[in-house]
């Protein structure tokens, strides 16, 4: 990841940073340290997590409902503990889904992703465009304030593709809703609970 940040969106990086680390639940992605580079870019030292959702899923198919459902609740946990400590993620995408070895989720990317989803030109994300735009929530997509809802919304998104192997919105009915997943063998209350998130 390269985006360049000015003194000012720096300090801010780096104070959100230390807030992340003084974080004490389990599910966030371990940051040992941050920094940027004379050329005003942002570094962040972090557990070593090979594993991500996008690769599980490339490898093995689709997950199950009961692994989705695990993914979720790890993921929601991470995701509350970071707001509540004034840490929204705003641009969680399924990348930012790591496991470690004994098989749990860690949420990545807490401080950095929100500078990319708001800096625009001169941004470098090795993530591919598609990735990220699948997943955006309406008002990040539409330049509005994020809320806990983005993150909600994302995280619905992710889960729908690694069970269906679809974007929600690439597998759309009629009504331009996603399709329910009870065709991929999920519970209706389940697809039910992914699908509202997904109609905010």
């Amino acid at each position: 990841l390269h985006v360049r940040l000015d003194d000012k969106s720096f300090a801010r990086f780096r104070k959100e940073t230390e807030a992340l680390r003084r974080v004490k639940a389990p599910y966030i992605e371990i940051v040992h340290r941050s920094g940027r580079t004379e050329a005003g870019q942002p570094w962040l030292i972090v557990e070593h997590l090979p594993d991500d959702l996008v690769g599980m899923v490339a490898r093995f198919g689709p997950v199950t409902w009961q692994e989705a459902v695990a993914v979720g609740r790890q993921t929601g946990a991470a995701l509350d503990a970071a707001r509540r400590a004034g840490l929204p993620h705003g641009g969680l995408k399924p990348g930012d889904l790591r496991f470690d070895a004994d098989g749990l989720t860690h949420v990545a990317d807490l401080t950095l992703a929100r500078y990319v989803a708001t800096a625009g030109v001169g941004v470098v994300d090795p993530t591919s465009a598609d990735e990220r735009a699948a997943h955006r929530a309406p008002e990040v997509v539409e330049g509005r304030p994020i809320t806990e809802r983005t993150d909600v919304f994302a995280l619905a998104s992710g889960l729908y593709q690694a069970l269906s192997g679809r974007a929600p919105f690439d597998d759309s009915g009629g009504d331009g809703l996603p399709v329910p997943l009870i065709r991929h063998g999920v519970p209706t209350a389940v697809d039910e609970v992914i699908r509202a998130a997904l109609s905010w």
